[in-house]
């Protein structure tokens, strides 16, 4: 239902919920229940937004706590062992809109992972990619100087501890690509001991195709983040200098194209992107 109309994104999401709760009533739970619900509860809460209103506030609030035990749930029930990336990924792609809904998911998956004694690189995996959407919650989406001095503080500690974890994950499992992924976010915040650069090295080395990486490593090169186009078209050349014709490696040059027209159609940018297109290298 993702990219539909709204409405029906929530109606299905609300009807998915609820047949889940019948069945588990009735003893009639499927493999994966609590893996399944994950999604449509991420959507529901994804839905309040940020919202100052007290009465929504607490709805979402109980949103979030519903949340949290499903995903309890999916790790004292192994529900993920047989692919442990896909446990990385729930935590990654939760829309987490305010510290507030952040919280109980936070601790009780700590507490769920301490229980379920899960493997230990694991578990920092998903406490990293927690506690960077949990950043973002304290933050917010807004421009800079929208962010209230409490915002920044949960920002950047949610930040400290997730480069921490990250860090302990790839000590232990150095061949997970998705570490680097999250490791190029928290680099680009400048708050990881590694840079963008090296994390991304650290997940290609993990898994060379790992094309999710090189998108990240892509973003973060725009001018708005710090970089330059010139260094967006430097990163898709090395990609086909790689002579890796068998991935879909060398395809970067032609995204990292795409993305500087995109961005640099603006007034504020033509000149800088007329340059970067007609370096020699690219041509």
């Amino acid at each position: 239902c993702r990219g539909g109309d709204q409405r029906a994104v929530l109606e299905a999401a609300s009807e998915a919920v609820w047949a889940f709760e019948e069945d588990a009533k009735a003893g009639k739970a499927p493999r994966y229940a609590s893996l399944l619900v994950v999604y449509p509860l991420n959507e529901l809460l994804d839905s309040w937004g940020r919202t100052p209103n007290p009465e929504q506030r607490e709805k979402a609030l109980r949103q979030a706590n519903k949340l949290a035990a499903a995903i309890s749930a999916v790790i004292r029930n192994g529900e993920c062992d047989p692919a442990p990336g896909s446990l990385i990924r729930v935590a990654r792609n939760l829309d987490l809109n305010h510290q507030d809904f952040g919280e109980p998911i936070v601790a009780a998956t700590e507490a769920a992972l301490a229980e379920a004694k899960t493997d230990p690189w694991l578990g920092a995996a998903m406490m990293a990619a927690l506690r960077i959407n949990h950043a973002w919650a304290w933050r917010g989406s807004g421009y800079s100087n929208t962010v209230t001095a409490e915002g920044w503080e949960g920002f950047k500690s949610n930040l400290a501890e997730a480069d921490r974890q990250l860090g302990e994950a790839y000590r232990l499992h150095p061949q997970e690509p998705l570490l680097g992924v999250m490791g190029i976010k928290v680099a680009n915040a400048g708050t990881s001991q590694a840079t963008v650069k090296e994390w991304l090295q650290r997940s290609v080395a993990a898994g060379f195709d790992c094309m999710e990486a090189y998108a990240s490593a892509r973003n973060f090169q725009l001018p708005r983040w710090g970089g330059s186009y010139v260094a967006m078209l430097a990163l898709g050349c090395d990609c086909v200098d790689t002579g890796r014709f068998d991935t879909p490696v060398p395809w970067n040059l032609i995204d990292c194209l795409t993305d500087v027209i995109d961005d640099g159609h603006g007034a504020e940018n033509l000149d800088e992107m007329r340059l970067a297109l007609a370096a020699p290298r690219v041509g």
